[in-house]
């Protein structure tokens, strides 16, 4: 069963899902029927090289916040 999120960016409320495969340093989210991979690099939280799409930075660490809240 995947955990049903919300997290806020620019005045704008976005919805998604956090992924069961998600670990502590890849993070796995399911937002507007695309899946995102974020993974954990020394620098903080990345997207993936595989995702179809990348998420703006700024929208990634609202996501991370919610998800390790």
């Amino acid at each position: 069963m995947t955990q049903e999120l919300f997290s806020w960016y620019e005045n704008r409320q976005y919805f998604f899902k956090l992924e069961p495969s998600s670990t502590k340093d890849q993070v796995q989210i399911m937002m507007y029927n695309t899946l995102y991979t974020f993974v954990k690099k020394p620098e903080g939280w990345r997207n993936h090289d595989s995702n179809k799409m990348e998420l703006a930075q700024g929208l990634l660490e609202e996501v991370i916040k919610t998800i390790m809240a």
